[in-house]
């Protein structure tokens, strides 16, 4: 008889042990989508707007961190992912005016407590104003959040480096990881981004110098397993194999661990982008 009373017990303990390991799972998405160009053609965004929501829910993403969307591209993807916060400014005005670099986020998993912008330049609380010897406006998007089911907070930013100035991208590091201190309030903190910067140049090396304020790592060399490409920039396909860098980026500080790091494989007549998706699944130690 009382083996019978504690079956139920047990299935209800076996169910929430479940949840709270799904829960715990955060699946992270950096992904440059190509800002909304009538030249791309076939690859323009009306042709592929679909395919991106679509990989976005396959992928079931926890939190989204995109760059070169215009406020058009955003309102549409916020219209098709309702499940989705969003936050996000254009660069070139602190408004809608120039790309975003976008951060999405569950509205059922997380909370937002704090949110804000900052410019990649000598005045970081300037809008619009271009850094060092950048050819463009840069910005960085962040956002402290709140997991809803375990209370616990973290830090997500996401930016987009310059593809022109190198002092930009080495200036850029500097002030990125000193914010990611700040902002984090010692907690976790999860970077993405298009770095325009390969594995071995000196932003990336600067990145994960574990001098830094705030040490960081880069997902795909912690990873359990590694799936995809070793590239993520293809340019429509048009680059051949062997000229195509890694310039996309997901990192993360010492709090989580990375089950899964995947460059997601892009092909077809009408590719998603420019770039190819980087995805993680990342739990906390």
């Amino acid at each position: 008889m009382k083996s019978k009373l504690w079956l139920p017990l047990l299935c209800w303990l076996f169910v929430a042990c479940q949840s709270q390991t799904k829960e715990t799972l955060t699946q992270v998405m950096s992904f440059n989508i190509r800002y909304d160009n009538s030249e791309d053609a076939p690859h323009h965004w009306e042709a592929r707007r679909d395919s991106v929501v679509n990989v976005i829910k396959k992928y079931d993403v926890d939190l989204l961190g995109m760059q070169e969307v215009l406020h058009h591209q955003l309102a549409y993807l916020k219209e098709q992912l309702p499940a989705y916060e969003s936050v996000g400014v254009g660069r070139e005005d602190g408004e809608t005016k120039g790309e975003y670099a976008p951060i999405l986020y569950k509205k059922a998993k997380y909370r937002a407590m704090k949110q804000g912008y900052f410019w990649l330049s000598e005045t970081p609380e300037v809008a619009g104003k271009k850094g060092w010897d950048a050819a463009c406006e840069r910005i960085v998007t962040w956002v402290l959040l709140e997991e809803i089911a375990t209370k616990h907070s973290l830090l997500m930013m996401n930016t987009h480096f310059d593809h022109v100035g190198e002092e930009a991208r080495r200036k850029s590091v500097d002030l990125l990881v000193a914010k990611a201190k700040e902002l984090s309030e010692g907690g976790a903190v999860i970077i993405t981004g298009d770095f325009n910067a390969d594995p071995k140049s000196e932003v990336i090396t600067k990145m994960l110098d574990e001098k830094n304020v705030l040490p960081l790592f880069d997902t795909r060399l912690i990873a359990q397993s590694v799936a995809g490409t070793s590239w993520t920039f293809h340019d429509f396909g048009q680059l051949p194999l062997e000229e195509r860098p890694l310039i996309d980026y997901i990192f993360v500080n010492e709090v989580w661990g990375v089950r899964k790091y995947e460059v997601i494989e892009d092909y077809g007549e009408v590719y998603l982008s420019d770039h190819a998706p980087v995805f993680t699944v990342l739990k906390r130690k």
